[in-house]
């Protein structure tokens, strides 16, 4: 938020009501423009303080005080003493009762707007610094409430460090420019916690710095007050870089001065400065943040001197030898300095009770005597204590502020909050702007050369002394003022397209207020600048495709920007229907396997370029391109069948389309086959399922699957082992393979030597069955062949050719078998009946 786009400064102007209000890294906001006193008010509206008597009450809050306005410098509310009042001086409702703010702490609070809100503000209070005192507490203030008097919420005395029984409280803003320190120290402690405000609200742990003085604590009748070191003002340097703390007395008395990291609430770097003849009371820092002020008292206010200390020492040695005394005054005078403040105007203004007046410091940025101490110059009608408001230091920072009304106009620089300015000499670090490159003008104004980052600096003389002030600016091109359309692409299957001109308008205001523009359309730059010929039809628009500039009217103060956008019509990608992929169920049979679902993709992107494949398990998720299936080639389906969803894309456009994968079953056949023969076997014979088709025979599984190394001789295979499992590869009708496993067993296997054909199912036959045989013949002892029979298994009981029976006797055998071996030997009939 600190940092402006200057082209556009403009619009920022017109949003200055927004939650923060840095410009250029300066708060330009007049949160800090009504300070209220007992009894009296100073407004700093026109520039410079004038009191005024409007019934402001305080009256007995002797010390410290606190208040807020609005961005306009309007009083919002203010307190002190443990209440709240409204801008009508009336006690804010659920505004008083506070348990912390005392009158007599040197300072009581401090009020803080939540980050990201209009109306919502905390007040932090802080008490004396006794054992009674409940620490730092905080209420929450609502504006909106009271019919915008603003009330306390039931969010009331939060005590958020009870531990911080110190008269010391100070707040700065965080480096986003968005958040708030709240800084304060824990008594009889060397710790300072930091507490950050956000849009969240208070955090409730702080960040610890142990470092610095030790507070010490003495007792007291009825309580333990928490040491002298504990009484004087903390204030925090303006640019948030700096801490400094006034130790009123103790062994320790004098100053304490740390770094600041306001990106992270730590604080280090402690130096001290001591040899105070007095008490160290008020501090404040210089609105450059680069001198420190302290005010040394005797009793608060009587008899003082102030010192200006060089804070940009960087030793502790330099620091206490840079101390200039800008103010003295003898003992038995009554004229003082206690509290002391910046103003909005960039003074430092102190309180002066003895004499109703503030004293000022006209020009603190300047070393030495030239900061233009002066007594008595702001007279007031009543001055009841020692103590001025405190507010958020941040919004006291002095600096150079830019200011650009239109794109392209030259930008005016002005000094802020560096008073009594004698004159200026500007460097707007432009080299190619040549002679125009500098100015004497108190307010420099310049027309870059180009787009840029600058660095412009303006060494300021103001009562005679020189200071140097700087600040970095962005000058972009005009058209960047806004946030560029992005072209507009839209699909057809033909040449020319409608589009929505409209639609870029939002885009191209990044937020702003569209009631606060005129936005218009044309078809040429030249129109455009003419604002002439503005399309009449913009929702609605038709073409092939073409430039389309974009007018934009400030209605306020008439300034005028031209961006530019294409619209572009491109054809969707060619889709093909996709055939279904199948799988055959793996071997948990479930319903669910592996697919690659990119095998069928080259039919999607062959002819066409730059085309992007992507899967989805739903049209949703396609046509939103969300979910996409991370491995496509290792994909398990959900369901069976499931459809996918393909999404096929070209640099612009895309189109979906789906195919089904399906997991077939395995058929529910038996699997194993139990095979009892005589070696050789021909394992075909086996008799599978139907519907089966045989691949092949294996000896290994793992074969089976890979359909390698199959059995080259089925039909005559040599079982050598008692048994053995044979595999076999078979297809079913839908191209499923399924192994069979076929248990071989060798059985008794011998050729019978005799038979007795007599009926009792007792060696009847001559049974071959387990030999696989070709053909068998019967000789008689003549050598006549007297049987044949082709495919022979157990079919002669000692018949003939002809089916006569044979008499008793030897006879010879000649076997053949399928594997093309012969078997010979001889067979005795034997029909004796038993």
């Amino acid at each position: 938020m600190k940092k402006l786009l200057l082209f556009t400064s403009f619009l920022l102007f017109l949003s200055q009501t927004a939650f923060s209000q840095f410009q250029n890294g300066l708060w330009i906001g007049k949160e800090a423009n009504t300070w209220c006193l007992p009894y009296i008010g100073i407004t700093f509206t026109s520039g410079e303080p004038v009191v005024t008597m409007d019934g402001i009450q305080l009256f007995g809050a002797t010390e410290g005080l606190t208040a807020i306005s609005d961005v306009d410098g309007e009083l919002l509310f203010y307190a002190g003493g443990k209440t709240v009042w409204n801008k009508n001086n009336v006690v804010m409702l659920n505004g008083s009762g506070l348990l912390s703010g005392a009158i007599s702490s040197t300072q009581s609070g401090v009020v803080v707007k939540k980050p990201g809100s209009d109306n919502i503000y905390y007040l932090f209070n802080i008490d004396e610094g006794a054992s009674f005192s409940p620490g730092l507490l905080y209420s929450e203030i609502d504006m909106t409430l009271d019919n915008g008097l603003g009330a306390i919420t039931e969010n009331k005395n939060i005590v958020l460090d009870e531990d911080a029984k110190v008269e010391k409280i100070t707040a700065v803003y965080h480096a986003d420019g968005e958040q708030v320190w709240v800084i304060t120290h824990r008594a009889i402690s060397d710790t300072y916690v930091a507490y950050l405000v956000s849009a969240n609200g208070v955090s409730t742990t702080p960040v610890i710095s142990n470092i610095g003085t030790f507070y010490e604590g003495f007792p007291y009748p009825d309580a333990v007050f928490y040491g002298p070191e504990g009484i004087g003002h903390l204030k925090a340097s303006p640019d948030g870089s700096k801490l400094a703390a006034a130790l009123f007395n103790g062994p320790n008395k004098g100053v304490d001065v740390f770094d600041f990291n306001n990106e992270t609430g730590e604080i280090t770097n402690h130096m001290h400065v001591g040899d105070f003849t007095l008490m160290p009371y008020g501090v404040e820092f210089s609105p450059n943040s680069k001198y420190l002020y302290v005010c040394n008292s005797l009793g608060f206010a009587v008899a003082n001197e102030v010192y200006q200390f060089d804070v940009t020492s960087t030793t502790n040695d330099d620091l206490i030898a840079s101390k200039e005394v800008i103010s003295t005054v003898s003992l038995d005078s009554v004229i003082g300095n206690s509290a002391m403040q910046l103003g909005p105007d960039g003074k430092i203004y102190i309180i002066n009770s003895f004499q109703n007046s503030l004293n000022v410091i006209n020009c603190p940025n300047n070393q030495g005597s030239a900061c233009m101490f002066q007594y008595d110059q702001v007279p007031l009608s009543f001055a009841g204590g020692l103590g001025l408001p405190s507010f958020i230091q941040s919004y006291f920072e002095s600096g150079i502020i830019a200011n650009q009304t239109c794109p392209d106009d030259a930008v005016t620089f002005t000094l802020l909050r560096i008073p009594e300015v004698d004159s200026v000499t500007w460097d707007f670090g432009d080299s190619d702007s040549g002679n125009d490159n500098t100015s004497t003008d108190i307010d420099g104004v310049h027309l870059f050369s180009a787009p840029g980052t600058y660095t412009v600096t303006a060494v300021v003389t103001s009562n005679g002394a020189i200071q140097t002030a700087t600040v970095k600016i962005l000058i972009e091109a005009p058209e960047d003022g806004f946030t560029a359309p992005a072209d507009i692409t839209v699909c057809s299957d033909t040449t020319a397209a409608e589009f929505d001109l409209t639609q870029q308008g939002e885009q191209a205001l990044n937020g702003l207020n569209p009631d606060e523009y005129t936005i218009t359309y044309y078809t040429s730059q030249e129109d455009a600048q003419l604002q002439e010929n503005e399309i009449t039809t913009p929702n609605a628009y038709t073409t092939i495709g073409q430039t389309i500039y974009m007018g934009v009217l400030n209605n306020e103060n008439s300034c005028y920007a031209i961006l530019s956008f294409e619209l572009i019509v491109s054809s969707f990608p060619q889709v093909s229907e996709l055939p279904e992929i199948t799988l055959c169920d793996d071997s948990i049979e479930d319903g669910y396997t592996i697919f690659d679902l990119t095998e069928n993709e080259n039919m999607l992107t062959e002819g066409q370029e730059n085309i992007v494949v992507a899967y989805f398990i739903s049209q949703e998720d396609a046509e939103e391109e969300s979910n996409a299936i991370v491995n496509p080639t290792e994909y398990e389906n959900i369901s069976n069948p499931q459809t996918i969803y393909v999404r096929v894309s070209n640099s612009s456009c895309s189109a979906v389309t789906t195919y089904n994968i399906l997991v077939y079953e395995n058929p529910p056949v038996e699997r194993e086959f139990d095979v009892t023969g005589c070696s050789p076997f021909n394992l075909p014979e086996v008799i599978l399922p139907e519907g089966i088709t045989i691949q092949g025979y294996y000896e290994a599984e793992t074969d089976a699957e890979l359909i390698q190394n199959a059995i080259t001789t089925p039909n005559a295979y040599v079982v050598e082992a008692d048994e053995q499992t044979i595999y076999v590869r078979g297809e079913a009708a839908n191209g499923c393979a399924i192994i069979f496993y076929l248990n071989i067993f060798n059985g008794d296997c011998f050729i019978p030597r005799g038979i007795s054909p007599n009926g009792d199912d007792k060696n009847d036959e001559f049974d071959l069955s387990g030999f696989d045989v070709d053909s068998l013949s019967i000789f008689n002892r003549y050598g006549q062949e007297v049987y044949y029979m082709n495919n022979y298994t157990n079919e002669w009981y000692g018949q003939n050719k002809n089916g006569s029976e044979l008499p008793t006797g030897t006879y010879y055998y000649a076997i053949k078998m399928n594997g093309g071996d012969t078997k010979t030997g001889w067979v005795y009939i034997n029909r004796q009946e038993n």
